[in-house]
């Protein structure tokens, strides 16, 4: 356990230490004006964010869990649209939970599934992509939406993502695809085993 939690509440993002009761730091000190996910990144004691600032314009950081201290910053890591935030309400109410969970395929990468243009997997010590892998889908494949959680092999080689009426298997190494074409299902991808 550790004590230090996050708060989000309304947009914003603060990381308190619960045994003393006062404020770490706060996303604002970033110059975001409202956050739509947060990642814990265990392997570096820190958190991943993504937000906007006032003019809209998003992008994610990984900062020092204990100090806020900035270990990177990507403004390109999902592209111009940015990644897919799921919600129904006003623009700002939208987040990227429930979206796929990062699979921490070592110790210092992770592969992440955020909208419906491509995986990635990036560096979580300086944020840099290692790889990015089209999927062209029709619909993000958030769990939220029913889909399956995607599924790191025994072997940490390949990775399973659920894909509109398909399935996708990717190499954990490059990206590239395992099978030369997808399978053709009768419906959406509800389990993976």
């Amino acid at each position: 356990h550790s004590q230090w939690k996050q708060t989000h509440h309304f947009n914003t993002l603060a990381v308190i230490d619960y045994m003393a009761g006062r404020v770490l730091w706060k996303s604002e000190q970033f110059g975001f004006a409202s956050i739509h996910g947060v990642v814990l990144l265990p392997q570096v004691e820190g958190l991943i964010l993504y937000g906007r600032d006032a003019r809209k314009i998003t992008w994610t950081i990984a900062a020092n869990l204990r100090t806020g201290e900035l270990l990177w910053r990507n403004d390109s890591l999902f592209g111009e649209k940015g990644a897919a935030l799921i919600g129904k309400n006003h623009e700002s109410d939208k987040l990227l939970d429930g979206h796929q969970p990062p699979i921490f395929d070592t110790d210092s990468t992770m592969i992440l599934c955020m909208d419906n243009e491509a995986i990635r997997r990036i560096d979580v010590r300086t944020g840099r992509v290692i790889w990015r892998t089209q999927i062209r889908a029709h619909d993000v494949p958030a769990l939220v939406d029913g889909y399956a959680p995607a599924v790191l092999a025994g072997d940490r080689r390949t990775v399973y993502y659920p894909c509109d009426k398909s399935l996708l298997a990717l190499k954990t190494e490059d990206g590239s695809y395992v099978w030369k074409s997808r399978p053709k299902l009768p419906g959406r991808v509800y389990q993976i085993q």
